[in-house]
């Protein structure tokens, strides 16, 4: 990590590329499997991976979802538990965004509190379910190696395409399409988006109520993102046990943004 660039490489306009950080996800997706395994240790399938959803999510629940849901394949009989983590990570998620929107623009406060507020409740109730209906069961079996780099460097590679195509859907929109733009950008990273719009509305580019919208459309792209993540990597187990609460967290999400729009 200490020898790669800084330097941001692409097209002109489009230099979002830097290979500093594109490997710094991959450290970190490493360092998630390596805490979330020692959790499982200690504590227990259960708690650990609760712990490993809460930490995740304050930190970058894109990562932690390809994570859990690399180590489904691997280990088919934690599905369920590992779906709890990405649950309480994509609740969390919403959470710490609205608290950095908050200290960034204090006058955000009421504005922001249905669209980042609302849609982590279904997820944390489905997840307090979750943990209650399977408190009781155990998993025998070992869990694998969490060392392993090819799964943390595929997830840098996809990260990378669609951190350019999300760059070049705002280069090419533009603010005239801020919607459009911010939730296809929220496939990359919401806090990206979401410090953007205070910036355009602190400087009058956008108003208040465009930049709340464009907020709240950028978290539904981002949980679409983190879904599809498991529904085309997971296990089967894991994608059923990921769909009901997906599902609650997105249409909430859409109910809230229609009632604000």
């Amino acid at each position: 990590l200490p020898i790669l660039p800084k330097t941001a490489y692409g097209p002109a306009g489009l230099e979002v590329l830097s290979p500093y950080k594109l490997w710094l996800f991959v450290v970190f997706i490493s360092g998630i499997s390596f805490v979330g395994y020692i959790l499982i240790k200690v504590i227990g399938p259960g708690k650990g991976i609760g712990i490993t959803g809460l930490l995740g999510g304050l930190a970058s629940s894109t990562a932690l979802t390809w994570n859990l849901t690399q180590r489904s394949r691997d280990n088919p009989e934690y599905g369920r538990s590992l779906a709890l983590g990405v649950v309480i990570a994509w609740s969390v998620m919403y959470i710490r965004v609205y608290a950095v929107c908050l200290v960034v623009n204090p006058a955000f406060r009421t504005a922001l509190l249905l669209p980042l507020l609302i849609p982590p409740l279904p997820g944390l109730a489905y997840a307090f379910y979750m943990s209650h209906r399977d408190g009781g069961h155990s998993v025998k079996s070992e869990y694998t190696n969490p060392f392993e780099l090819l799964p943390a460097i595929k997830f840098g590679a996809i990260f990378a395409c669609v951190l350019f195509v999300a760059s070049a859907a705002q280069h090419y929109l533009g603010e005239s399409a801020l919607m459009l733009s911010s939730f296809i950008a929220g496939f990359a990273d919401i806090d990206a988006i979401a410090l953007s719009a205070l910036e355009m509305e602190s400087h009058a580019a956008v108003g208040l109520h465009e930049a709340t919208i464009a907020i709240a459309l950028a978290g539904v792209g981002n949980t679409i993102c983190k879904g599809s993540l498991v529904f085309i990597f997971g296990s089967p187990e894991m994608r059923r046990a990921i769909l009901p609460p997906f599902l609650l967290i997105l249409a909430t999400a859409a109910i809230v943004i229609s009632y604000i729009f």
